[in-house]
């Protein structure tokens, strides 16, 4: 098939901007759920370069609050968590997902598209409380967190 069989060239492409993980203080990150994925995983806007102290060989303890649900284990593989489990995993873009062995995180969380929060201690244990539900923010898309 020839190029031209496409369409036109696109030229005034705009190229998306995931809104950046902001550090609450110097224990707590706070990032969102960009997308709900069609498993129901919650592809979130944190990266390994963002949070490297859960991604390394050795993490160091940490919760991620996502809808009614911590999460405090990040896995591998899908495989590697129990049936029903809700987890943190790196997913093919490069993101945090948060989970479920065969499940759907997004059912079994609550959480949606502009949801999540994630605490960690450099000390080793965590210290955040919270819970983190879907706000109502201009767009219906807010993050609402309660300490």
């Amino acid at each position: 098939m020839t190029p031209l069989k496409f369409g036109d060239e696109i030229e005034d492409y705009v190229r998306f901007s995931a809104p950046k993980p902001k550090a609450v203080d110097g224990n707590r990150l706070r990032g969102v759920v960009l997308k709900v994925d069609r498993f129901g995983n919650l592809i979130t806007n944190i990266t390994p370069q963002d949070a490297p102290m859960i991604f390394g060989a050795d993490p160091k303890a940490f919760k991620i609050v996502a809808g009614s649900r911590e999460i405090t284990e990040i896995h591998n593989a899908y495989a590697e968590a129990a049936p029903g489990e809700v987890f943190g995993i790196l997913g093919s873009m490069g993101f945090l997902e948060i989970a479920a062995n065969r499940g759907a995180a997004a059912q079994l969380t609550g959480a949606g598209k502009g949801s999540g929060r994630l605490d960690h201690s450099r000390r080793g244990r965590c210290c955040g409380q919270g819970s983190v539900g879907q706000g109502s923010g201009t767009r219906g898309q807010g993050l609402g967190v309660r300490d």
